[in-house]
């Protein structure tokens, strides 16, 4: 069951994405080198016709939650954070983009991930997050421990990380 919720914090407001957000500024967030690097779907970003078509496939999955997130004041697309629901674990994977580089490592992760993991609890009796994150990505491993995130995994190139919620 898919949500058309919008959800709010003090900075930012999470909505489902929409083709509409699918333009040069989200593409241009993969030409940030560090972006390129953290970026699992990387290989999908080369024009905009691509990065639309892996949005759509995304939304017409109906375990994926796929939303965009705004800063309030200026309803700018800064990013975003997707969810793919595991009914039978009771877990949801998390991935998350936060393309505008002014808002990396100002408490945003810290301040969506809650209320996102509430509704999943709440809506899908979802017990753990997991997500993986590039072995080279110190600082956001840092926030995701920040934000109650253990290590289950180290390898080379990547971490999966989890939570009990």
């Amino acid at each position: 069951v898919k949500t058309n919720k919008i959800f709010k914090t003090s900075r930012f407001l999470i909505k489902e994405i929409s083709l509409k957000e699918v333009n040069k500024n989200y593409l241009n967030w993969f030409q940030d080198p560090i972006a390129k690097e953290m970026i699992v779907s990387k290989y999908l970003t080369t024009d905009l016709e691509k990065l639309a078509s892996y949005v759509e496939q995304k939304l017409a999955q109906e375990n994926c939650f796929f939303f965009a997130i705004f800063e309030n004041s200026y309803n700018a697309h800064i990013g975003n954070i997707k969810y793919e629901v595991d009914l039978k674990n009771f877990s949801v994977e998390m991935g998350v983009l936060i393309g505008d580089k002014t808002y990396r490592g100002v408490g945003l992760a810290g301040e969506i991930m809650p209320i996102l993991e509430k509704f999943f609890k709440e809506n899908f009796n979802i017990k753990k997050v997991m997500l993986g994150v590039s072995a080279d990505n110190n600082a956001a491993y840092k926030a995701y421990i920040k934000n109650g995130f253990k290590l289950e995994v180290s390898k080379k190139n990547s971490r999966v990380m989890s939570k009990d919620i």
